[in-house]
């Protein structure tokens, strides 16, 4: 974490709620203030749209990798807990296949680091990443 301090709890979840709003309907300029110009998100390398991705458009540029991946994606916010200078999303990105056609939900936690007013980094946590490893392999996936 670096010197600029993070709002208290309450307004950190508040923000995180208005990303997931904000990028759910591709609303990018307006979520795009919440970021610092040295914005990052880290995704596993080994996921099919692993990687890192800088600056405040590296989640609009890291959408359609995502999303695109799949047919039909949903993401549910479950909650945001937050304190100590992160929050976390908890989400499931409820997906179909388009190798498979089978539909199965992805369960992810989602962190995110401030500095000060904006998030510096997002970097979420896969519950199961096998089932994505199946699915691009077009393997049977029993979710």
């Amino acid at each position: 974490m670096t010197d600029a301090a993070a709002p208290d709890a309450t307004r950190m979840a508040e923000i995180v709620r208005e990303l997931y709003a904000l990028t759910s309907v591709g609303n990018w300029d307006a979520a795009e203030e919440y970021f610092t110009e040295d914005f990052r998100i880290v995704e596993c390398e080994s996921l099919p749209y692993g990687g890192l991705f800088t600056g405040k458009q590296a989640m609009r540029n890291l959408f359609p990798h995502v999303m695109g991946f799949w047919s039909d994606p949903e993401v549910e916010l479950a909650g945001v807990s937050a304190g100590d200078g992160f929050a976390y999303g908890i989400v499931t990105l409820h997906v179909t296949s388009r190798k498979t056609g089978r539909r199965y939900p992805i369960e992810i936690a989602e962190r995110f680091e401030f500095r000060g007013e904006q998030v510096c980094e997002v970097k979420p946590y896969y519950f199961d990443t096998h089932l994505i490893h199946m699915d691009a392999k077009g393997e049977p996936i029993d979710a």
